[in-house]
């Protein structure tokens, strides 16, 4: 499965967005106090789409959203661009914005809380931070939250592919 081509640029006041689009697998760059300047050089080098919030704002890639509900905004860009956070899900660290990689559950065994290592197989590490990420409660948590912003019928009916490596 290839990585979806779209980069966002998400303003300093959409962190739940970026977070939430990074759980769907999309490249979300985000950073606390970007100034304007900024975000424009970071989109033109980048190529990044920028999201905000901000009337005063224009650049020939941006997306002005309506609401500060973050799951109005999900659906807001899932909409803009038709895509499925589904497809690509769990795929993409949280924090540092970087694509997991597989790893073996030895290399990481000391990492784990007890239940995790009884319980689950597969695991992704970032490469950039050293997170250790596996399929847990948190994974039907962000289904759920994809349905719900979505307006989808029953929550945590439809799996994301890396469902087994969610932290």
């Amino acid at each position: 499965m290839s990585e979806p081509g779209i980069r966002f640029l998400a303003d300093d006041h959409l962190k739940r967005l970026a977070r939430w689009l990074r759980s769907a697998g999309f490249d979300t760059y985000w950073r606390l106090d970007i100034e304007n300047r900024e975000l424009y050089r970071i989109s033109w080098v980048e190529k990044r789409t920028i999201l905000t919030l901000d009337r005063k704002l224009w650049a020939p890639r941006l997306l002005r959203l309506s609401s500060h509900d973050v799951k109005v905004q999900f659906r807001e860009v899932m909409e803009a661009f038709s895509l499925d956070p589904f497809e690509h899900a769990f795929t993409r660290c949280v924090v540092c914005n970087v694509l997991l990689e597989a790893t073996e559950k030895e290399t990481v065994a000391d990492r784990l809380p007890e239940r995790v290592r009884e319980r689950c197989e597969h695991f992704r590490r970032c490469p950039s931070c050293g997170r250790i990420f596996w399929r847990g409660t948190h994974t039907e948590r962000t289904l759920r939250f994809f349905e719900e912003a979505l307006g989808l019928g029953k929550p945590g009916a439809r799996p994301g592919p890396g469902e087994d490596a969610v932290r």
